[in-house]
């Protein structure tokens, strides 16, 4: 960053909770600047919605696994638009801050992270590099 004039104010990265960006997220977060969640819900990839520890997660607080992944990432401090055409989906994605997961719940989904990325995008970046 010193090699900047102007500091971003937002980086929009895929996250999600197959790939949490944890390193890349700490430093976003020590320069001040926002992490935006790129495909929070995978593109809605049919296996994080019928992951089991996502739908225990679901069931005990009485929302859906969606609901539970976007509770995740903004507990984290990630912003996330998740994409929607359909306006059930889009009031449910906005119904996340009636709950909080705990610290034990937060853990469980922070052990789902695979550094899964859905295109392989961007191939050259390295994962959980040191920045």
């Amino acid at each position: 960053m010193a090699n900047f004039q102007t500091v971003p104010v937002v980086d929009q990265i895929e996250t999600s909770v197959l790939r949490q960006q944890t390193k890349l997220h700490q430093y976003l977060a020590d320069h001040q600047i926002v992490h935006e969640a790129w495909s929070p819900l995978d593109e809605g990839a049919g296996r994080l919605f019928n992951h089991p520890v996502l739908k225990d997660l679901a069931a005990k607080y009485d929302h859906t696994t969606a609901q539970v992944m976007l509770r995740y990432l903004t507990q984290r401090q990630i912003m996330v638009i998740p994409r929607s055409t359909n306006p059930a989906h889009m009031a449910a994605n906005l119904n996340i801050f009636d709950f909080a997961l705990t610290a034990a719940d937060l853990a469980r989904v922070q052990a789902l992270d695979e550094k899964f990325s859905l295109s392989g995008w961007p191939s050259s970046m390295t994962l959980d590099e040191d920045y």
